[in-house]
C-alpha cells in the first residue's frame, strides 16, 4: 500500500507539472470558478474569511478565490502540482494565498475550526479513503461552514485509443511525455483508480461525515454545496 501511494503521488506530481494546466486551464475552469464564488458570496459573513482549497492542484481555483478577496490556503499531496501553483503565484505576489504540501489521505495539518469554508475540486474521487478525508475537512471547518465539492461524472464510454486521442488533443505536437502521462491516466481510470458517484451517492457520503448537502448542480461537473453540521 505504501509503494502504491508513493507511485500515485509521483504520477500526480508529473501530471501536475507537465499536463494539468493544458487540460484544466483557467479559461476552461472559469464557469466552475464563477459558480464557486457565487456560493461563497451567498454564505459570506465577514470580509476576512479563510478558505481551504483541498487538492488545490496547480492553484487555478485558489488564486481566483484569493483575487475575490478571501484568504486562501491551498493543500495538495503532489509536489509537481505545487511547483506550477507557485510559479503562478509569483505573477500576483500580493494575493493572500499560501500553498502547502500535505497528504490528503492523512490528517490535515490544521487545528480544529481553522477555516470558514472549503472547496474540493475533483479530488475526493482520487483518494484512498474519501470518507476519512471528508471527516478531516469537517474537523477543520467551523460549525456552519460550507464545503463545495466539485465532482466529475463518469466520462462517455469510448475505446481506449479514442479516449486517449480525445484527451491528448489539447497537447502540443511532439509532447511525447505528456501523451504518455495522459495514456497512463486513462488506463488507471479504467482499472478503477478513480471513483464516480451519482448525486444520491455523493449526498449520502457527505451526510455520513456530518455535512448537510444543499441543492446539487448536475453539471457536468456536479457542484455540491454542503454545510458543516
Amino acid at each position: 500500500m505504501i509503494i502504491r501511494r508513493s507511485l500515485h503521488r509521483t504520477f500526480w506530481s508529473l501530471y501536475g507539472r507537465y499536463v494539468w494546466d493544458d487540460a484544466q486551464g483557467a479559461q476552461r475552469a472559469q464557469p466552475t470558478i464563477t459558480s464557486i464564488l457565487e456560493l461563497l458570496r451567498q454564505h459570506r459573513q465577514r470580509p476576512d474569511e479563510r478558505i481551504l482549497d483541498a487538492g488545490c492542484g496547480t492553484g487555478t481555483y485558489a488564486l481566483a478565490i484569493a483575487q475575490a478577496g478571501y484568504q486562501v490556503v491551498g493543500v495538495d499531496g503532489a509536489a509537481g502540482m505545487l511547483v506550477r501553483a507557485t510559479i503562478k503565484q509569483r505573477a500576483a505576489p500580493d494575493l493572500p494565498v499560501t500553498f502547502i504540501l500535505a497528504d490528503l489521505d492523512a490528517p490535515l495539518p490544521f487545528p480544529d475550526a481553522s477555516f470558514d469554508h472549503a472547496i474540493a475540486v475533483s479530488v475526493l474521487q482520487a483518494l484512498a479513503q474519501p470518507a476519512r478525508t471528508l471527516g478531516e475537512l469537517r474537523r477543520v471547518l467551523r460549525p456552519g461552514g460550507m464545503l463545495v465539492v466539485i465532482h466529475q461524472p463518469r466520462p462517455p464510454r469510448r475505446s481506449f485509443g479514442a479516449e486517449v486521442r480525445q484527451r491528448a488533443a489539447y497537447l502540443p505536437k511532439g509532447a511525447s511525455l505528456k501523451r504518455l502521462l495522459v495514456t497512463i491516466k486513462v488506463a488507471a481510470e479504467r482499472l478503477g483508480a478513480t471513483r464516480y458517484w451519482n448525486e444520491t451517492e455523493i449526498a449520502a457520503l457527505l451526510r455520513t461525515q456530518g455535512f448537510a448537502p444543499g441543492v446539487i448542480q448536475a453539471g457536468p461537473p456536479m457542484i455540491i454545496p454542503a454545510r458543516r453540521l
